[in-house]
Parts: structure tokens; sequence; C-alpha cells
């Protein structure tokens, strides 16, 4: 029942699908049409894939583009396509960077940029950074996607399993990929990430922990005796080998093997392994030399390990020429191991720094328009900021001629006031008070005259230099010296200063600048002010 049920659904979403790219959906965006393909790619990849071919990409642009190329990257990926370059998957990561609203996507695009870079090259530790990164960023954010998190998961299991040699966070890694694909019901990759956490255990030394996987290894076999793996009889050949020295276990297993054809070599080996345990040394030979045939010419690191093994059986065997032969062999090939890491290394560095160029290019694109618009906010402050110095020089270098103006005012009126008093002092002491009073209040009156006449004149010959606002609210007032303790005030002078300039106290200037204001606030004329 389910299953027709599926078939059922399935043959829907395709009739759909084909509908929607044969014409009848034409009225659909392209972002309704491919997310239709985004639907295909669990159900059946092929023909999502197919629909995707279907598809003029030179039509799309920004998310689109960037969600058909992440698309296609996918399935690729899930049609076991081999990827040749990372470009397509690699610009869809960046589009979706630099619009990191979508979360989902952009962890997608990081995680298939990681994997198409680890296709590549098993050893391109940056794959593995962008992976760690989609984790994060799905964790962080809590989008639920477990498929993608249990595949993620797996892939930074293996790479510090293989390539970081860190088996204990190997060991955490597959532990959550088994939890989600348990979940999930998958036991196909359930089956395969138990085999390797398997390996890890051993690897650990962690014996009780791998007897339970083997356990739950053979549980889920028992359940699903369809689905044909290589995997398990590897890692149960490698845990009675390793953990329980279960010589005979082992080699059943092994022989059980049905590996891959990239992995014989690995199987003849191991073979050869046991064998040599068992003390079957022409055993040993024949697989070791077998297993020889079936590695990678760039593979010198194995080279190395299994001519030092075939070295060590000819030892065992009395023959020292083939001995020592093997042993050249195993020199050499670690010899040009090193030699070959170096190079493998330089080409990664060189890579790396071909990755981070072009990273730094569309960071540059990405904010030089965010760039412009600053430039133009920071031109504009300084514009201000240079009109305000300017100003404030202006109206410093305003209020110091004022000020100059007002001192020779003062100057003046202190001179003429003192020669009144010498005028005084010459006339005859046999004088009466009266006389002496009279003479007093005509000098008084003429130190009025002076000093309004003085300030007047300050005041008419630095009109100019006063701000309208200034000169208006100046114009309300009829005293000189209201107008001039004014017209200080507003220049910022305190009222200390503003007593010592006008000659006069302090309290006189501050009931003055008391009354100017209230004059200026009624708008009303001011009554002459007594000096």
């Amino acid at each position: 029942m389910n299953n027709g049920v599926y078939s059922l659904y399935l043959g829907i979403l395709l009739s759909v699908a084909n509908c929607l790219f044969s014409g009848c959906g034409r009225s659909l965006s392209a972002t309704d049409r491919l997310s239709v393909v985004d639907a295909l790619l669990q159900s059946n990849p092929a023909a999502a894939l197919d629909t995707l071919d279907g598809l003029d990409p030179t039509s799309l642009s920004g998310y689109e583009k960037a969600y058909y190329d992440l698309l296609y990257t996918i399935a690729m990926h899930k049609n076991h396509i081999p990827f040749t370059s990372d470009s397509t998957i690699s610009e869809s990561r960046k589009w979706y960077e630099m619009r990191s609203g979508d979360i989902h996507n952009l962890a997608r695009a990081l995680f298939y940029n990681g994997l198409v870079l680890h296709s590549l090259s098993y050893q391109d530790t940056s794959a593995f950074h962008l992976m760690r990164e989609a984790v994060l960023l799905l964790e962080e954010n809590h989008v639920h996607d477990e498929r993608l998190l249990a595949l993620a998961y797996a892939y930074l299991a293996r790479a510090n399993d293989s390539y970081v040699n860190d088996i204990p966070t190997a060991i955490e890694y597959y532990t959550k990929a088994i939890e989600i694909e348990n979940r999930l019901g998958n036991t196909r990759n359930l089956i395969i990430n138990q085999g390797n956490l398997l390996v890890c255990l051993v690897q650990a030394n962690r014996h009780e922990e791998a007897k339970t996987i083997v356990n739950m290894m053979d549980s889920a076999i028992a359940t699903s005796p369809g689905i044909r793996l290589e995997n398990p009889n590897n890692a149960k050949a490698i845990y009675y080998l390793r953990s329980q020295n279960n010589l005979d276990s082992a080699l059943y297993y092994c022989k059980k093997w049905n590996p891959s054809h990239k992995d014989i070599g690995a199987k003849e080996n191991m073979l050869a392994g046991i064998y040599g345990k068992l003390g079957h040394l022409d055993s040993a030979i024949l697989y070791e030399k077998a297993s020889l045939k079936h590695r990678r010419p760039e593979d010198t690191l194995a080279f190395h390990i299994y001519y030092n093994h075939l070295a060590d059986y000819y030892a065992r065997l009395g023959v020292a020429d083939s001995s020592s032969f093997y042993a050249g062999l195993a020199y050499g090939a670690l010899h040009d191991s090193y030699e070959r890491k170096t190079e493998k290394r330089v080409l990664e560095l060189e890579k790396q720094y071909d990755l981070a160029a072009r990273d730094a290019a569309l960071e540059k694109a990405r904010h030089q328009r965010d760039f412009l618009a600053l430039t133009e906010i920071v031109f504009i402050l300084l514009s201000a900021g240079a009109i305000g110095i300017l100003y404030a020089r202006h109206r410093k270098l305003v209020a110091e001629k004022l000020t100059r103006s007002v001192i020779q005012a003062a100057a003046k009126t202190h001179q003429n006031t003192l020669s009144q008093l010498r005028e005084l002092r010459k006339k005859p002491k046999s004088r009466t008070v009266q006389s002496l009073q009279d003479d007093i209040g005509e000098i008084t009156r003429d130190i009025q005259r002076g000093f309004s006449q003085n300030f007047s004149d300050a005041l008419e010959n630095n009109l100019d230099l006063l701000p309208p606002s200034t000169r208006k609210a100046a114009a309300k007032l009829s005293g000189e010296r209201a107008k001039i303790v004014f017209i200080l005030s507003e220049m910022g002078y305190t009222d200390a200063e503003i007593a010592e300039y006008t000659c006069t106290s302090v309290d006189s200037v501050r009931v003055m600048i008391n009354n100017n204001r209230k004059i200026i606030l009624s708008d009303e004329p001011q009554t002459d002010q007594p000096d």
C-alpha cells in the first residue's frame, strides 16, 4: 500500500514538473519552477537533472541563477556525476553570502561547495571549513534539514578520521549522523556510518563500544536483507583483526568483502596482513604483490608500506636478497612521498590563494557601493566641518577686532578722566565745598559724555562686523553702555571681562544683562540707565 501511494505521488510530481517545463506552466516564475525541481531531488534525482538540463541558465539572473546553480550541483552529486570544477557552486555560494537572508540555501551552498572541492582534491582542507560553516549555520539558526545535517556530519567525520587524524571528533560526528539517519529510517546510510564509526572505535581502542556497534550493524543488516554494501564486511574484518585479534573471523569477513574497483588493492593488502599474522608467508607475499598492481602511481606512501611488508615477509622466509631489494624500494617510495607531499602542499596553497583572491575581489565589489555612499557622507561632513571652522574663525576675528575697539574706547575714557582730575588739582585749595562739588559734577558729566561718545564711535566703526540679528537686538537698547554689554555678552565674554572693559562692577553688568534680556524679549524701548 505504501509503495503504491509513493508511486502515485511520484507520478503526480513528475507530471506537474513535465507540465511546467513543457509549456502549460509558462505563467509561473522561474523560481516556482525551480522549487518543483528542488522537491524532485530526493524522490527522483534523475528527473530533476533532466528538468534542469531543459532550462536555459543564461536567461536567469540574481536569485534564480544562484538557485539554479545550487540545484544543478546537488543533482549532479545525487546522480553520481563526477565534478570537474567548483566554479558553478562557488558563484552560487558567493551570491547567497552577499544576501544572507536565505539561511537554508546559504548552508546548502556552503556544504556542496565543500563537497565539490573535496571530490576534486581529497586533501583540500578548505572543503571541510566550508562544510563546518554550513553545519554551524544550520545549528545556530535552528534550520530543520536533517538530511543535509546527517550528510554534513558524515563528511566532517571522514575528514577528521582520514586527514586531520582527530579520532574523537570523528566519533562524535559519526554518532550524530547515525542518530539522524536512524530517525529518518535511512538504513543504507545508517549502516555505512556505523561501519565507519566501528573503524574509528577500533583505532581509539574503545572495544566495548565497538562490540555494541557490531551488534547494531548485524541487526540493521538482518532487517534489511536487500541492501548490499561493501562497507560492513570491511569494517567487521578490521574489528576482528585489530580489536579481537580473531584472525579467522577477520579472514572470513575480509573474503566476504566485495569492494569497489578503487578498494580492491586495500582488500588484498588486508588479506596479506592476515595471512602474514597467520604465518602463511607465501600467501601474504602473493596478496601483497597483487595489491601493488591496484595502487595509483602517485600513491607513493602506500608503496612504501607495501614494500616494507614484502621486505619483512622475505626476511622471515630467510630470502635476504629479496628482502634487501624491497627495503630499497621502500626507502625510494618514502623519499618520493615526501617530495610529492611538498609539491602537493605548494599547489594547495596556490589554490587557496586563488580562492582568497577571488573572494577578496567579490568582497571589494560588494562593498564598493557602500563605500561610495560612505564617501559622500564623509565629504558632506567634512565640508560642514570646514564651514564650521571657517565660521568660528570669522567669529573669533570679529570678536578680537571688536574687543580692541572697546578697549581703545575704554582707554580713551580713562585718559580723559585723568586729564579732568589733573585740571581739578591745579585749582586753588582755598575753594569752598560747594565750588568743589560743582567742579566734580561738571567733570562727571564730561566723563559720561566722553564715555558715550567713545563707545558710540567704537560701535559705529564696527557695526558691519556684527550679525544682522545682533544689530537688530542692539538697536532696541538706548544706552551705549547697555549696547556694549549686550554685544560683548553675545560674543561670549564673561561678566568679569565685560566689567573690566566697561569700567564698571560685575553686579552692574549682571543687572544690565538681565534688563537687556527683558527689553529685547518684550520688544519695549529701554529707559536710560545710570552709568
